[in-house]
């Protein structure tokens, strides 16, 4: 299970932060699981 949570000021949403947290997932499930990920969706 992955889970992330972005804090935000009201109602604004940064949208640079937003690519930084899906580029840091996209890594990480590169990393965590990339030839199982490579196999399922190859």
């Amino acid at each position: 299970m992955l889970d992330a949570c972005i804090l935000c000021r009201g109602q604004k949403v940064d949208g640079e932060l937003v690519c930084i947290l899906f580029n840091t997932l996209a890594r990480h499930l590169e990393e965590a699981c990339g030839q199982g990920m490579k196999v399922i969706w190859g």
